[in-house]
């Protein structure tokens, strides 16, 4: 199954779609409208909640990367600097 974004400040609830959208064509029309304002602003909470998510795992990896990149270039150092002592040796 795919990880779900949960959010800290909503009580711990993972952001995924409901099983069953609840039947709002049949209600008044200001009730519907106040029911699609929620769950758009439901949504789009997940959207940047998501989002967040994203940017930490991007950063994550490239800090990952950056530090792999200095320990192979240590590692191609020294063993230049373990060559060139053999050679001048």
């Amino acid at each position: 199954p795919a990880p779900r974004a949960v959010d800290a400040q909503a009580g711990q609830q993972p952001c995924a779609e409901p099983q069953q959208a609840p039947v709002i064509a049949r209600q008044p029309v200001a009730s519907r409208h106040g029911q699609y304002q929620q769950r758009c602003a439901d949504r789009q909470h997940c959207l940047d909640v998501a989002v967040q998510a994203m940017e930490e795992r991007v950063q994550q990896d490239a800090q990952q990367r950056a530090e792999e990149k200095y320990q192979v270039t240590q590692l191609i150092h020294g063993e230049y600097r373990a060559a060139a002592r053999r050679g001048y040796a």
